[in-house]
């Protein structure tokens, strides 16, 4: 949710704005018999129901490419995630994906407790964080892809070698779109930006 806010806020007081009333107006519709007034912060929200949540934070990291996002809503975002999150009864699990690290520091950093697992250096989920070429053989003749052909999807898409066994993997979203769209060069066009 908050990747696809990203194109309609450029503050981290527009994004928590926005995130609360998201939250709040889902919360309304899976617990109707329940009132969630505007004073009330989100973690009292998520208190009330009685429930626990699996929070998936897809590029959560996003946030910070943004060009008016100053220094200030970087560190009141991480913060705001630290309250959502850090010893809270409603969370079961966090998932979060991105391209930085999600505690630099574990002493110092607001989002210290978080066990992070990386693509490329954890074997244990190495296997799950790509496709491999017998996979996107697999998908294009279980499928009928014919455009592009195999060879031009790996060009275009170079992927990285598991540490575990040097198996090449390739990015799952990126062969997606580039067989939806019968198009390998779309990868490379893409990955440019």
């Amino acid at each position: 949710m908050i990747d696809v806010l990203l194109d309609t806020v450029q503050s981290f007081a527009a994004l928590h704005s926005k995130l609360a009333f998201l939250l709040r107006e889902d919360l309304q519709h899976q617990y109707p018999d329940l009132t969630f007034p505007a004073e009330k912060d989100l973690p009292e929200l998520l208190i009330q129901t009685g429930e626990s949540f699996v929070f998936v934070i897809d590029e959560w990291d996003a946030f910070f490419e943004t060009p008016s996002v100053t220094e200030s809503d970087k560190q009141q975002y991480l913060l705001f995630l630290k309250g959502l999150l850090k010893d809270k009864p409603y969370v079961n699990l966090v998932y979060m994906t991105g391209i930085l690290p999600i505690a630099k520091n574990p002493s110092g950093s607001p989002l210290n407790m978080f066990h992070e697992f990386s693509a490329f250096q954890d074997d244990q989920f190495s296997a799950y964080f790509g496709f491999t070429r017998e996979e996107i053989q697999d998908l294009m003749q279980r499928k009928g892809y014919t455009q592009p052909s195999l060879e031009e999807l790996l060009f275009w898409n170079d992927g990285y070698a598991r540490s575990n066994d040097g198996v090449h993997m390739f990015n799952p979203v990126a062969v997606s779109r580039a067989l939806i769209d019968k198009n390998a060069g779309a990868i490379g066009q893409k990955r440019a930006r």
